[in-house]
C-alpha cells in the first residue's frame, strides 16, 4: 500500500513525534513531512477566539507564506488544556501560560497551573479537559475539520513520567488514577484528543 504524504504544519517536535506514533498504532499508512524538511515557514500570531479559529489561521498563514511551494495535503492543529474552575483557562493560551511572568518551559507552565489551583482541594472542582482542533487541507479551498476533547481533572502534584509532554504530568484522564505521564504511550494514543481528531480527519480524507 502506498503511504499518503502529509505535511505537518507545526514546529513542535513533540506533536510531530506523537502523530507518527498515533499513525503507527492505528495502522494509518502515512508518511509525514515537516516544515524543516521542505524549508517551509510558518509564522502565525494565533489570535483566534477558538481552537478552530487558530487552526484555520495557521492554515491560511502557511498558504500565504509559502505560495507556489504549498504541499497538499497538509495538517494544522491547535490544542490546549481547559480548566473549568478557571473559566476554561489556559485554553488557547496553554503554550504561553505564565509567559508574562517569565515562565518558558513545559514543566514550569504545568507547575504554574497547579499553583494557580492550589486553593481548590476538592477533586470534583478540579475538572479539566484537553481540546484538539485539527484541519486537513487537501486543496486551497477544501479541507476536513475535526475537534475532540479528552475529559479528566488536574492532579495535585507534578508526576514525572515517560509518556507525553506539556500538561500531561498534571492531567488525570477520566477513569484513571494517575496522570497521562504515567500511562503507556499506547493508552494515550488510543484515548487522546489529538489521536481521535487526527483519526477522524484521516477517515474523512480516505473516504473522498
Amino acid at each position: 500500500m502506498t503511504s499518503t504524504q502529509i505535511l505537518l504544519c507545526s514546529n513542535n517536535k513533540h506533536k510531530i513525534n506523537e502523530y507518527t506514533a498515533i499513525a503507527r498504532l492505528h495502522h494509518i499508512s502515512v508518511k509525514f513531512l515537516t516544515l524543516d524538511m521542505l524549508s517551509h515557514t510558518l509564522d502565525c500570531p494565533e489570535t483566534g477566539h477558538s481552537f478552530l479559529e487558530n487552526a484555520l489561521q495557521k492554515a491560511h498563514a502557511y498558504i500565504e507564506q509559502n505560495n507556489a511551494n504549498i504541499v497538499f495535503p497538509f495538517l494544522t492543529e491547535d490544542s490546549g488544556i481547559c480548566v473549568d474552575a478557571l473559566a476554561g483557562a489556559p485554553g488557547m493560551y496553554s503554550a504561553r501560560f505564565g509567559s508574562d511572568e517569565g515562565i518558558a518551559t513545559d514543566k514550569d507552565r504545568a507547575m504554574h497551573l497547579l499553583d494557580t489551583m492550589n486553593q481548590i482541594t476538592y477533586v470534583s472542582k478540579r475538572s479539566a479537559h484537553y481540546v484538539s482542533a485539527t484541519i486537513l487541507y487537501y486543496s486551497k479551498k477544501q479541507y476536513i475539520v475535526a475537534e475532540e476533547i479528552w475529559e479528566g481533572h488536574l492532579a495535585f502534584d507534578y508526576i514525572t513520567g515517560t509518556t507525553g509532554f506539556g500538561y500531561d504530568p498534571v492531567f488525570i484522564p477520566t477513569g484513571y488514577k494517575t496522570p497521562v505521564s504515567s500511562i503507556t504511550e499506547s493508552e494515550k494514543h488510543e484515548l487522546s484528543h489529538r489521536s481521535r481528531a487526527f483519526r477522524r480527519v484521516m477517515a474523512g480524507y480516505e473516504a473522498l
